[in-house]
């Protein structure tokens, strides 16, 4: 530098944003060599120079350096990532300043940037008063095309969940394209995360969960194709949305993003208004998609529910009609003494009908001894009793104890012992029913489903009948989809882990050979160590992703299986364990 410069009219931050856009561009693309930074004063500017020995510009991209938005060759994405936005950036503060810029370069020899801003001293006063006037308008504009520290101020849109901020990813190897992005959108309310690199994104999307991610295309290592690959292997388009950020609008690129996996796309330079729609209709579009599965599962759910209760009601009817025409009268005494089932030939014995009778206390039509609270054997009386019409007549009862939900109960088999002749065939039947502990189960599932049928009927039924049914909707409903969920999470991590057991057992191999031998799961250098993060996960169900890749799993069983073709009781746990979450993948 001279050793005296005379002082320019321009906005401090904006020269600063400037050249550490520029000495950005050169240090990316010299690998080895040096960068030079000269000014000089000629006529009324300052000439500054930034001149690099890195990969340099071909000569047919040096016209359109600054106006594409885009790397001189689009090939060297993956190598150095994009610079275009930066330099149209540069190209745009400076002439707002009243400067200019250009570039010289020869490939492979470097590039020389030279950008020009006026001097202060010498300029007129109405010159002076203009400049000061273009440069207010740099530092607060009315509608900055590129805000950098200021952003228009928006309502906040409301998040979905009241409860939860809505969590996005920003992806862009762009500095200040990642400064301009995060600015957006935390204006907006979002949760932000920015990162500058594929390969951070890609770590970050395995092990955190989030909303929508918005990523550039153009980045170094791992472009935005490649990492919209990835997220589809753990995630479809509506559960995690993905928006391309992209400096060329052409078709073949469009096409591309979306055969990736891609849900929208949004042009460089970003326009705030149309990102914040394209991400609230993408949210939008998620939170919908979401509510029509879970929509769905609660239909299914209520079809099964309806389909098993009209056959539990058809089953219902068929019990209680074989209850009634049995020539021995039923009843049954909850554990408080009440009446809750009284068959058909009961009502003919003791000429109560049944809304009489049910919840009534047993005393009002038998006079029972007091019976043990504890189980006991069968017992048998013969008694008088005194019928509806005051008639009396000699009855034979036999009291059998019975477990319904917790709870004493009893079954009493009465028969008329006036009639010899019937009586010896009920006396069998009753004897039979209080020997064979399987008919005594018949006669309490029997009992079970009356309680159900009568209160579908609308029957009079005690407050403790209600609570009995609904404990046992209770019951059904547990029969969920949450527990088949854990069952089958559980069964992953069971097989998986069983199957690097005998991988290692029959090889002698680590975990990290079976990954890459069986091209299934992936293995990452991680600061000089191969590390296997998305397999590892599938060794905890804690840490088992939302979506586990239960194919993934039964390849790795199949593959490990044709490995160790030997049979050991290893590999005969790992076949039924298949079996299982086979059967479990159809439940759910």
């Amino acid at each position: 530098f001279p050793e005296s410069l005379h002082l320019i009219l321009a906005d401090e931050d904006r020269l600063q944003q400037i050249m550490l856009n520029l000495l950005g561009n050169a240090i990316k693309f010299t690998r080895m060599g040096e960068i030079h930074i000269t000014a000089e004063e000629k006529k009324a500017n300052l000439s500054v120079s930034i001149r690099d020995t890195g990969i340099g510009i071909p000569e047919e991209k040096v016209k359109t350096i600054f106006n594409e938005f885009t790397q001189a060759d689009g090939s060297m994405h993956r190598e150095h990532g994009g610079t275009g936005l930066g330099l149209a950036i540069s190209k745009k503060l400076i002439e707002l300043q009243g400067g200019t810029i250009q570039v010289e370069s020869e490939m492979n020899k470097g590039s020389v940037f030279t950008f020009t801003l006026p001097l202060a001293e010498g300029l007129s006063q109405d010159s002076a008063e203009q400049m000061e006037d273009s440069m207010l308008d740099i530092i607060e504009p009315e509608e900055d095309p590129f805000p950098l520290t200021k952003v228009k101020e928006s309502k906040p849109r409301k998040p979905f969940d009241p409860g939860k901020a809505i969590k996005i990813l920003i992806v862009d190897d762009d500095s200040i394209g990642l400064y301009i992005l995060e600015n957006h959108l935390l204006s907006a309310g979002y949760a932000v995360s920015a990162v500058q690199d594929g390969f951070a994104a890609w770590v970050k999307v395995q092990n955190e969960v989030w909303d929508l991610v918005v990523l550039d295309i153009m980045m170094p290592g791992m472009s935005g194709f490649d990492l919209c690959k990835n997220i589809r292997t753990l995630y479809n388009m509506t559960e995690l949305p993905v928006i391309m950020l992209t400096a060329r609008i052409q078709m073949e690129d469009m096409v591309r993003g979306f055969e990736c996996g891609a849900n929208d796309y949004v042009s460089k330079p970003v326009n705030r208004e149309e990102l914040l729609a394209r991400i609230q209709t993408s949210l939008q579009l998620k939170q919908y998609t979401d509510l029509l599965r879970e929509n769905q599962v609660l239909k299914d759910e209520i079809v099964k529910r309806r389909r098993a209760e009209k056959d539990l009601t058809a089953a219902n009817r068929q019990l209680i009609g074989l209850l009634d025409i049995w020539e021995t009268g039923i009843i049954v005494m909850d554990h408080q003494n009440a009446i809750q089932f009284f068959n058909q030939r009961a009502v003919e014995l003791f000429g109560y009908p049944h809304h009489e009778v049910i919840t009534q206390p047993i005393h009002t039509i038998l006079q029972l001894p007091d019976l043990p609270r504890t189980p006991f054997k069968s017992r048998q009386f013969m008694m008088t009793v005194t019928r509806a019409d005051h008639a009396n007549f000699p009855l034979e009862v036999i009291v059998t104890p019975i477990d319904v939900k917790g709870d004493m109960a009893y079954a009493i088999l009465c028969r008329d012992a006036s009639n010899e002749s019937k009586a010896v065939s009920q006396i069998d039947i009753a004897s039979e029913l209080t020997r064979t502990h399987r008919k005594i189960q018949v006669l309490q599932t029997a009992f079970d489903s009356a309680l159900q049928f009568l209160d579908q009927e609308g029957k009079h039924m005690a407050s403790e009948l209600k609570n009995i049914e609904s404990s046992m909707e209770d019951q059904f409903a547990k029969l969920s989809k949450n527990d088949v969920d854990q069952l089958y999470r559980q069964t992953l991590v069971e097989l998986m882990t069983n199957a690097l057991e005998l991988w290692t057992l029959a090889t002698g191999k680590d975990k990290i050979q079976f990954a890459e031998e069986s091209n299934i799961w992936s293995a990452y250098l991680d600061v000089g160590t191969f590390k296997t993060r998305t397999l590892d996960k599938y060794l905890d169900v804690e840490k088992l992703p939302k979506n586990p890749r239960w194919k993934d799993v039964v390849k790795s069983v199949e593959f490990v299986s044709n490995v160790c073709p030997e049979p050991n009781p290893l590999k005969t746990r790992l076949q039924a364990s298949l079996s299982k979450l086979r059967g479990l993948v159809k439940a759910k």
